[in-house]
């Protein structure tokens, strides 16, 4: 009868291995992890610096000059880039002809971004030079 309710576990070795190797597997993981956020991080903030280049082209047509301040464009980041980015509107040249303005997305200070480095994008579409990183 006794051989009826006899149950199976798992020794203590059993799992000490199985969680050694889950810690491995972990360790592995996460810095690829890490990296595959800040290429997202990245992206967005990319996308949303290509959009506000076309809100300000848009912008120069109604107001015959291009705005420095981003409440004007009329958009707002995602969580993504305001979270990781400080997105500005800088070298915007009024009185040159033609105008000229640069985006720009500088990684904040405590954010994994922060290696990768200033992201922009000017009025003539040219590019950081990690940008296509």
């Amino acid at each position: 009868m006794d051989a009826l309710y006899t149950e199976r576990a798992f020794s203590l070795v059993e799992i000490l291995i199985v969680l050694g190797l889950i810690s491995i597997l972990a360790a592995l993981a996460y810095p690829s992890y890490q990296q595959y956020q800040v290429r997202a991080n990245s992206a967005a903030a990319k996308v949303y610096l290509l959009e506000l280049s076309s809100l300000q082209n848009e912008f120069i047509f109604e107001n015959h000059s291009y705005t420095d301040r981003l409440v004007n464009l009329g958009a707002s980041p995602k969580v993504a880039v305001s979270d990781h980015y400080q997105i500005s509107i800088t070298d915007v040249a009024e009185p040159l002809s033609p105008p000229s303005f640069t985006l720009q997305a500088v990684p904040k200070k405590h954010s994994p971004q922060f290696e990768a480095g200033t992201l922009w994008l000017n009025h003539l579409g040219q590019t950081s030079e990690n940008w296509n990183d």
